[in-house]
């Protein structure tokens, strides 16, 4: 529904660097990151009547998508409990991290757009009665 324009809005800011997950001090970029994500999941949950797992699993893939950062940061050292270590040639690059936030940012616009479109259906079935 509505509520998707604040992922397309977040993940457009993070895509022209205008946002980069600095808002709350002292918090992890990344799980700032998710919030949005968190927030939008529990919005579908309260405003949506009829849930679409379609719409679920989108979500999901998007808050999942941003939280594997944690491990494989581009941009800072990995965790001490995960298994594996970074080496010299395994670097990640910035690019698959963007391409992170782009991938988030269509699974929105997607979201969007198809509630949009049940919206306009609804909307002229109405005008047709």
């Amino acid at each position: 529904m509505w509520f998707y324009l604040l992922g397309i809005f977040q993940e457009y800011l993070v895509i022209i660097n205008a946002y980069n997950g600095d808002l709350i001090p002292y918090f992890p970029e990344i799980l700032e990151y998710c919030l949005v994500d968190l927030v939008m999941l529990i919005l579908m949950f309260i405003t949506i009547k009829k849930h679409d797992i379609i719409e679920f699993l989108s979500i999901i893939t998007a808050l999942t998508s941003k939280f594997q950062w944690i491990v494989h940061s581009p941009f800072e050292e990995w965790p001490k409990w995960w298994p594996a270590s970074k080496s010299d040639n395994d670097i990640r690059h910035r690019v698959e991290y963007y391409d992170t936030h782009v991938m988030c940012f269509v699974i929105y616009y997607v979201l969007f757009i198809r509630s949009y479109d049940f919206i306009f259906k609804k909307r002229s079935r109405e005008s047709v009665l």
